[in-house]
């Protein structure tokens, strides 16, 4: 009461220091300590090949295929493809849109406990018949499709190739989650 100055000082020093705290402590839970939301994230790795020029390098999809049916290993292996391999433009739903696509192999989202919100994941005749179906991102449907919740089996154009969307992503769970859509890999 003698001394107000001091006194707000050291409030606001502790209050300052606490919500310092607080935060650093919030990007440290979500950024090391919050487990992955997949089934198992413990048993996840990834893998890459080494080149001399480059540290890490994607691996073809033959090597995918080869490493998959060779390895003893791991329980299994599934592959995704890098954002730059596949950006294209969404047509037909407003105004044209450049979207981020991954191609994944159909083991991709069991391997990982990941369970489309809305419709299902593609299977491995749609990957070995290269059948032209996607699964939308939550945010893309949402953001596009005003979240129908009829979207699967609905036909969507992408570039000059159309695809019949079999489900939803939940974002929570998107894997890679830069990725707008989602088709099966092919060689």
């Amino acid at each position: 009461m003698r001394r107000p100055v001091f006194a707000i000082s050291a409030i606001l020093t502790v209050a300052l220091g606490i919500g310092a705290n607080t935060a650093l402590f919030g990007v440290i839970y979500s950024v090391l300590i919050r487990p992955l939301p997949f089934r198992e994230p413990g048993k996840l790795v990834q893998i890459w090949e080494v080149h001399p020029a480059l540290p890490q390098l994607q691996v073809t999809v033959p090597d995918f295929l080869d490493w998959r049916n060779q390895t003893h290993s791991f329980e299994q292996m599934a592959a995704y493809t890098l954002s730059a391999m596949n950006t294209g433009t969404l047509l037909g739903q407003g105004e044209p849109e450049i979207v981020h696509a991954t191609m994944a192999s159909s083991n991709l989202f069991p391997a990982m406990g990941i369970q489309p919100s809305a419709g299902r994941p593609f299977n491995e005749a749609e990957e070995r018949t290269r059948q032209r179906v996607a699964l939308l991102s939550e945010n893309l449907w949402r953001r596009k499709f005003g979240a129908d919740p009829a979207i699967a089996g609905r036909q969507i154009r992408l570039d000059s190739q159309s695809f019949r969307v079999i489900g939803v992503v939940p974002q929570q769970q998107a894997f890679p989650e830069w990725a707008d859509l989602w088709i099966p890999l092919h060689a």
